[in-house]
């Protein structure tokens, strides 16, 4: 994640300077005080760059995309036009630079989660409820491993860190009550039995529980704990 992030933080700086450098070289217009961009091949290739990180650095529903839309009608050929969306550009590098994203972190895993859960809601129903477990705690100790890491419960040495002491942590920190902790351990315990094939202290009811439990856990924290922090 991190190495990601210093390519994103790189890929705006380029585009921040691509896009100074062209509203540098605008031209007068017949009409006065309006210049306009004359490279236009340079510039349509600087907007696809501007459209494609912007999108995959802070997704459809951000508030930096809307923007980007809104400045992106009509015709971008101004000067005026592109100095807006370099200082789009400069607001988003220093939200991603000071961390300011953690919600739609929270929100892209989510995505990713929910995926490797209908994944396991098709093994289960394919009778096999053992790789279901497996894919679920896989789950629950993800998540649990972002949770810590901005509640100061994980540090970047820390990566094994046992997913009960996660859990206790964040109970202790106040994230959630000991009711959902119990409820965790219990996830963690059935994938735990299913990753040292001790299939019979589980049954496909329990993991059906399980998946549904951890997507409304996801939906939680997506909704709640990353705004938080």
């Amino acid at each position: 994640m991190e190495l990601k992030h210093k390519r994103y933080v790189e890929r705006i700086e380029q585009l921040i300077a691509e896009g100074e450098a062209l509203a540098q070289s605008e031209q007068p217009t017949k009409t006065p005080c309006i210049k306009t961009i004359q490279d236009h091949t340079k510039l349509n290739a600087w907007l696809i760059k501007v459209d494609n990180i912007i999108e995959t650095t802070f997704g459809q529903n951000s508030i930096q995309f809307k923007r980007k839309e809104e400045l992106f009608k009509g015709k971008t050929y101004y000067a005026t036009q592109v100095r807006a969306i370099v200082g789009l550009l400069t607001g988003a590098l220093d939200d991603l630079k000071n961390g300011f994203l953690v919600h739609q972190e929270f929100l892209i895993a989510g995505e990713i989660f929910n995926s490797v859960l209908e994944q396991a809601e098709y093994f289960l129903g394919k009778e096999h409820k053992d790789v279901a477990a497996i894919l679920a705690r896989i789950v629950v100790e993800e998540r649990l491993k972002g949770m810590a890491k901005q509640a100061g419960c994980l540090e970047d040495s820390q990566k094994r860190k046992p997913a009960s002491e996660l859990n206790g942590c964040l109970k202790k920190k106040g994230h959630y009550q000991e009711p959902q902790r119990s409820q965790i351990q219990a996830w963690l315990a059935i994938g735990n039995s299913a990753a040292h094939g001790k299939f019979d202290e589980y049954d496909p009811e329990k993991v059906r529980n399980m998946l549904e439990g951890i997507e409304h856990f996801l939906t939680l924290t997506n909704n709640s704990f990353g705004e938080e922090a």
